[in-house]
């Protein structure tokens, strides 16, 4: 599997793991990941292998001008892919580098998806991506296209005991009875990200009307960020730039409540089967999430989903319209949801580590 970047769109591809594993019972299935993503994907129980691609080298060499360089980089991965000797290479990316990861790969077979990049001739079969607002919609199409005829499976991640208690330990200095609530404000593209004041808000109601800890999530580049959305809250923590991607996702997964915007740690929310509010506006909302646990707050405009190209004057009018009323009264809905049914089960323990499965109220996984 070439997926190798976009965590939020890693943890909707996990959704082939259990499909494939039906399709081909007894096959041993890598993941080709970023070496930041590597740990969510380590020793799991449906992986045989997790191989890290660091981009970042083959970039500053091709920035270098570095060509024997690169060509070292490429030859050294080609080697290592190539030695396993795979039946099957699926590109769940649909870009130039991911399909030309497939092929040097050497794979019998290299299926991916369409796309406007080029080097589609570099795959044997390349699969429509389908018009659908279902969570991992594009991953389970795929995996109807390889003739998978089952349920649709449920995204799954690994997240080792160890990481599970650093994020423990990282919440204990403000832990409180009721728990504690992920915040995930930030994205890369400010098209996705809600205002800062609104976010405060939210934090102070979840922390005064509900007990729970408001918890900030981001990446090192958010740091400044998070402390300024903590302060203005006058409430919560901000773990932005201090977790690894791992500790973020366990305490995604330990969280009473998860809201933020399109970015992967609020798809984990969902993955996890935590309640989830979610906030989409640019970007085009998956409608029909596998947990019923998770909230969408969607207002779409004529302009909506714009995607990568804003026509508001960076206004992020999609964004700006949700109003705090409308977030605090589905954060409120989930927790009461989640009361009523008496919680939700979300790890089963599996050797040395934890495998984290999202499940609906019946249990099924």
């Amino acid at each position: 599997m070439v997926r190798p970047s976009a965590m939020g769109d890693v943890v909707m591809a996990s959704v082939l793991l259990e499909g494939l594993h039906a399709l081909f019972p007894g096959a041993e299935i890598d993941w080709l990941l970023a070496p930041s993503l590597t740990p969510l994907m380590e020793g799991h129980p449906l992986i045989n292998s997790v191989i890290a691609w660091d981009k970042e080298e083959w970039r500053r060499a091709a920035r270098k001008a570095d060509v024997l360089g690169l060509w070292r980089e490429v030859r050294s991965l080609g080697k290592r892919l190539s030695s396993r000797r795979y039946d099957l290479a699926l590109d769940c990316q649909g870009l130039l580098r991911s399909r030309f990861l497939c092929w040097i790969s050497g794979a019998s077979r290299k299926i991916g998806f369409e796309s406007r990049e080029p080097g589609g001739f570099l795959m044997d079969r390349l699969i429509s991506r389908p018009d659908s607002s279902l969570f991992a919609s594009e991953y389970l199409h795929m995996l109807r296209e390889l003739g998978y005829t089952g349920d649709d499976p449920l995204p799954s991640l690994h997240l080792k005991t160890a990481v599970q208690e650093a994020a423990r330990r990282l919440l204990e200095s403000q832990a409180t009875a009721e728990g504690h609530a992920v915040i995930a404000p930030f994205t890369t593209r400010p098209q996705k990200h809600w205002s800062h004041t609104g976010w405060a808000e939210v934090m102070t109601h979840l922390h005064k009307k509900q007990g729970l800890m408001p918890v900030v999530l981001g990446g090192p580049e958010d740091e400044e960020r998070g402390r300024a959305i903590v302060a203005a809250a006058g409430c919560g923590l901000s773990l932005a730039g201090a977790c690894s991607v791992a500790e973020s996702a366990a305490v995604v997964s330990q969280a009473r409540l998860v809201v933020g915007v399109d970015t992967g740690i609020t798809h984990m929310g969902t993955a996890f089967h935590r309640p989830t509010v979610a906030l989409f506006g640019a970007t085009r909302p998956y409608l029909e999430p596998p947990s019923p646990a998770t909230a969408i707050i969607y207002h779409g405009l004529p302009c909506s989903p714009c995607r990568r190209r804003p026509v508001c004057d960076n206004k992020h009018t999609c964004m700006e319209t949700i109003t705090v009323r409308e977030v605090i009264e589905a954060c409120e809905a989930a927790i009461a949801s989640t009361q009523e049914a008496g919680g939700a089960k979300c790890i089963e323990a599996v050797g040395a580590g934890a495998t984290v499965y999202s499940r609906n109220q019946e249990g099924r996984r």
